[in-house]
């Protein structure tokens, strides 16, 4: 197992969803990411989603901050190479995707990828 860690920003003015409604707006985010994870791994798990928005500016551009943990196991990778190279740009592009498709612009700022560490007692 592999977790995954990552930072998005997003900018825009016109959101899919409602910035006033962390909550719905973190379920939304969670189901589209479990959604591409399911397509790129046969095991698969979203632990965490954070967003955050800025108040809006005079423009009516907004920030927002996501950050989002996952865990997944790469042998159940469905596509090929099975590189961490390419499973991590995978991941990079289906979950900018989705993000783009519901926060506007968004930018993947931080995706990292590390071994579980699983303490022995």
């Amino acid at each position: 197992m592999h977790n995954f860690l990552i930072d998005a920003q997003s900018y825009g003015r016109n959101y899919e969803i409602f910035p006033e409604e962390p909550e719905s707006v973190e379920l939304m985010v969670e189901h589209a990411v479990s959604l591409v994870l399911a397509d790129l791994f046969v095991e698969a798990i979203v632990d965490e989603v954070t967003v955050r928005f800025s108040p809006p500016s005079r423009t009516g551009q907004r920030e927002g901050t996501i950050r989002i943990r996952a865990q997944c196991i790469l042998k159940s990778f469905t596509l090929v190479p099975r590189t961490e190279e390419y499973i991590q740009l995978a991941v990079e592009e289906g979950i900018c995707a989705v993000l783009k498709e519901l926060l506007g612009p968004t930018t993947i700022e931080i995706l990292s990828m590390e071994p579980c560490v699983i303490e022995s007692r």
